[in-house]
């Protein structure tokens, strides 16, 4: 396989910054030879140059194992002046999983699995998340910290990142009223990109919140419980931070304490977190929770990951084209245009298309970019052995959406997935009851989509066996059909961008698998990475879709091409 040299770029620059003396040199600004090699692993890590070859130093230093804060400073031959702004590099580093550690510095297993497979780092995701996700993040943080791994300040940064990139979470907005995070208000190194951190400013305050008292705010939104003990405060700040932190408490001139963000009871032994504040911040968590009881089949829009799909050119203008109707301003647009000339308004697709062609996923990622719920109806759950229970089941489903659309003011997507039983040519003649059932719930789904306000779409793999009364019925049919070779090399390269473009290319020539089939390969490979430490080779890779194609030509409804 094409490495992309990272290796080589490390050890170009070890060799020139480190002295016959084993000591070691953080270079000017020209670097000389290695400027190709520092600019690219600044790409690849989007690290600064001296924070490259800072890693670099610290990577060779670590290779048998940890390496100290003083040991570093001795082979850099640092006064304390110095290493104090290298400090600050060190917790960027930190930050971006790339070193575990606060005192003691070891590799981090991402930057391991960086240089074991000769691959960019992949840097955590602050973007497109969602309270739960942020919540989700900020408990491992707290972890990391709690378990000495990183230290609080080091990923302040990040904590601050992921609630400035996502302002419309209950989370960020309980943030930006208590703690005022403002890119203006934040030292330059976080400003490398001002259109991640737009973000509404409360009028109230004028300066962000000391970064202590951030921290304070974060750990106190992260708990389960509304306070914590300073004792248990102490395995996140060290001692004179803490010593500020109660002084300041007992005196009132905390700002957290002025906006009535937290409150010191009191025993004086603990620091406690407004209640309401609480609930403000985690809403979005309380809120789905509650739609997850009345909605158990629900699928969140901002759970859901983005992706990149290949279809072909006809279908991927289909694909653009339902997803621009259905955003929310076009489609409240059209519905209205439809109600004044006295048109139904409901909106109906039907994807179909072999196994493994994308039909799910493109419904995922049309709800995705247009921010639209999934209600996801299982199909097996809908028939039941006993008369009359699959069509109230049936019923059940669409009166569930109309429920949804009142409470939320918003239409979701209902998602008959892999409905190939619902949508059948219906019986005739005498018929058994099971086939005067299996009718029946077409007969109910037929009149609902007739009478449908909102969107639904359905997939299937068998379009051939579609009743003629469901195909009148769908107002877009879009065919997914099997990739051809130039869309299958698009999507090697998508899942496994280490690859080189002639192995994806090669790859797609010689192997007729669907996306889904390469998806499979993709998740194989992570298994394998994580289990052994066997080099994932393009031998394996082969060996893995002989095993797919062994599969296609079996007898379970796949047909070589």
């Amino acid at each position: 396989m094409e490495q992309v040299n990272i290796l080589n770029s490390f050890e170009r620059i070890i060799s020139h910054v480190k002295h016959e003396s084993g000591c070691y040199e953080i270079i000017d600004e020209s670097f000389g030879d290695i400027r190709g090699d520092v600019m690219k692993l600044c790409s690849c890590f989007a690290l600064s140059s001296r924070q490259i070859i800072l890693l670099a130093i610290i990577i060779d230093m670590c290779r048998f194992g940890t390496i100290n804060l003083d040991q570093l400073s001795e082979s850099m031959k640092c006064n304390f002046f110095t290493f104090l702004r290298l400090k600050k590099d060190i917790d960027a580093l930190v930050s971006k999983d790339l070193l575990e550690g606060t005192n003691n510095l070891a590799i981090s297993k991402e930057l391991m699995y960086s240089l074991e497979s000769n691959s960019p780092c992949v840097l955590p995701v602050v973007s497109d998340l969602s309270t739960k996700n942020i919540l989700e993040k900020l408990l491992a943080m707290m972890s990391s910290i709690s378990n000495k791994r990183k230290s609080s300040s080091s990923l302040l940064k990040l904590m601050d990142r992921m609630i400035m990139a996502n302002p419309s979470t209950s989370i960020a907005m309980a943030c930006d009223r208590y703690c005022v995070i403002s890119y203006s208000s934040l030292p330059d190194e976080y400003v490398e990109d001002e259109s991640l951190f737009a973000f509404s400013r409360n009028e109230t305050f004028t300066d962000a919140v000391s970064p202590d008292e951030r921290i304070l705010f974060y750990i106190l939104l992260s708990i389960p419980e509304d306070k914590i003990s300073w004792n248990d405060l102490s395995v996140f700040f060290l001692p004179y931070e803490l010593k500020q932190l109660q002084e300041k408490c007992k005196s009132g001139s905390l700002e957290l304490q002025k906006n009535g963000a937290i409150e010191f009871p009191d025993d004086s032994k603990h620091v406690k977190i407004n209640l309401s504040v609480k609930q403000q911040a985690l809403s979005d968590i309380i809120i789905e929770n509650r739609q997850k009881e009345k909605y158990p089949n629900i699928i969140y829009a901002s759970e859901i990951k983005s992706r990149d799909l290949f279809y072909s050119e006809e279908t991927t203008r289909q694909i653009i084209s339902l997803s621009s109707l259905l955003s929310k301003d076009k489609y409240s647009n059209v519905r209205n245009c439809l109600i004044q000339q006295g048109l139904r308004t409901g909106f109906s697709a039907l994807f179909y298309g072999g196994p493994g062609t994308g039909k799910t996923e493109g419904v995922y990622q049309i709800a995705k970019n247009t921010n639209r719920d999934i209600i996801a109806v299982n199909v097996s759950e809908i028939k039941n052995q006993y008369v009359g229970e699959s069509e109230k089941n049936v019923k059940e489903i669409f009166e569930s959406y109309r429920t949804y659309v009142l409470d939320y003011g918003t239409y979701p997507i209902l998602l008959f997935n892999e409905a190939d039983a619902l949508l059948g040519t219906r019986s005739t003649g005498r018929l058994a009851a099971v086939d005067k059932m299996e009718n029946s719930i077409q007969n109910i789904i037929l009149q609902e989509m007739e009478n449908m306000d909102g969107i639904l779409i359905a997939t299937t793999n068998l379009a051939a066996n579609l009743d003629k009364a469901f195909e009148r019925r769908f107002l877009y049919k879009i065919h997914f059909i099997q990739p051809d070779k130039s869309i299958r090399s698009k999507i090697w390269k998508s899942m496994l961008p280490e690859l080189s473009q002639a192995e994806a290319d090669s790859l797609a020539a010689d192997y007729n698998l669907s996306g889904g089939q390469i998806e499979n390969i993709c998740r194989k490979k992570t298994i394998q990475s994580v289990i052994s430490d066997t080099r994932i080779t393009i031998s394996l890779i082969r060996k893995w879709c002989g095993e797919e194609f062994l599969l296609k030509s079996s007898n379970i409804g796949f047909a070589l091409k």
